[in-house]
């Protein structure tokens, strides 16, 4: 996945990288949300760059400067169980379509997401947020 930034909507910077651009990897499920502040933006997306079709991520990052320097990549769906369906390296399958991202009051990011064993389940809905902000 690529990020251009404007800040009048008609010239645009170059793109740049803020996934993993290796060809072998499937970005997919982009969620993006604005924070508090301006140029404060955060997104998160779902890949496959721990193994293809078994190890599918969540993972997210943040700018504060509208897109000139972001946060490097944090993988939030660390965890390592929990489901049959998930191991140390990810889980099975995206559910992509139930993918949000919000920011609260106090600036702290929230994702929701669902994953699961295949496109027809098992599966469930899975939830993180930052404990405070930086």
């Amino acid at each position: 996945m690529w990020v251009r930034t404007s800040t009048d909507g008609v010239n645009w910077s170059a793109r740049s990288e803020i996934s993993n651009g290796s060809p072998t990897v499937n970005n997919a499920f982009p969620a993006l949300a604005a924070g508090l502040a301006a140029g404060d933006f955060r997104i998160a997306w779902q890949d496959d760059r721990l193994g293809s079709r078994i190890a599918w991520n969540t993972w997210y990052r943040r700018t504060t400067d509208g897109g000139n320097n972001w946060v490097e990549p944090v993988r939030v769906s660390d965890r390592p169980n929990g489901a049959p369906y998930k191991t140390a390296d990810g889980y099975a399958f995206p559910y992509g379509d139930y993918f949000e991202i919000a920011i609260d009051a106090k600036s702290r990011t929230h994702l929701i997401w669902g994953e699961g064993a295949s496109y027809s389940g098992p599966g469930g809905t899975w939830y993180t947020r930052e404990l405070e902000t930086r």
